[in-house]
């Protein structure tokens, strides 16, 4: 996550998937921003979609309008959107992420240990699950969460977990179908979420005890964003 990108199209459907499932159960939910530094670069293109209200506002007029707001400010950082989330308690891990392996090591541990009272866990990267050709450590590692740090926090927390995947450049629907197959012999989860935009894809794996509301969250979440979101079910006989 870069404050460069606040505001722009794709964190108005982010932050509309979060407050939906936010307010899917009296437990909070932990927003993990994976922050790297800025790097100077913007597109204000994807700020069009704030002149169209006809076609966006209605998915979540509180939210489009808040960002709207913030936007003719002309600073773009992530710490407003610590004012969208009032109910329930939404736990911020803010810190930077840096490419160091025992950096980034104490990182997930330390925000795994502070999730007391949290149903689900979202993971903001820059780019999305890592590819097998890049490790830790290496430069711009920091851009990736791995995909054993989705096993050992599924494993270990038993939370719902969240992850932002922006598309590669190849087929989407196939890099979907492979990713949720991966996602599910990972961590053994018995159903994984799509949740895909025309640039991006969540990745949505509800913890053992949260299906329920994670179904719950994913048929509101298909009302309130069609066509902008498509929500798909993925099991080990599906893909």
């Amino acid at each position: 996550m870069k404050n460069q990108y606040f505001g722009d199209e794709n964190d108005y459907k982010k932050y509309g998937v979060l407050r939906l499932l936010s307010g899917a159960d009296p437990a909070g939910i932990a927003i993990c921003w994976m922050f790297t530094e800025d790097d100077g670069s913007t597109d204000r293109r994807y700020l069009d979609y704030l002149k169209q209200p006809a076609k966006w506002r209605d998915c979540d007029p509180e939210l489009f309008d808040a960002l709207n707001e913030f936007m003719q400010t002309g600073i773009r950082n992530v710490k407003y959107a610590e004012r969208l989330f009032a109910k329930p308690p939404t736990y911020f891990y803010t810190p930077v992420l840096t490419d160091d392996p025992d950096d980034r090591k104490t990182y997930m541990e330390d925000l795994a240990a502070n999730l007391e009272g949290i149903w689900l866990t979202f993971f903001d990267p820059d780019t999305g699950l890592a590819p097998d050709s890049v490790r830790k450590g290496i430069k711009d590692s920091n851009r990736y969460l791995f995909w054993d740090e989705v096993s050992t926090f599924y494993r270990d927390t038993r939370r719902s977990i969240l992850i932002y995947q922006h598309f590669p450049r190849i087929d989407h629907d196939k890099f979907i179908s492979d990713t949720a197959s991966r996602l599910l012999s990972e961590t053994s989860a018995p159903e994984i979420l799509s949740l895909s935009t025309n640039r991006m894809v969540f990745f949505l794996i509800p913890g053992p005890e949260h299906r329920e509301i994670v179904k719950n969250a994913s048929d509101r979440i298909s009302e309130r964003w069609d066509p902008h979101i498509k929500v798909l079910k993925h099991t080990a006989e599906s893909v």
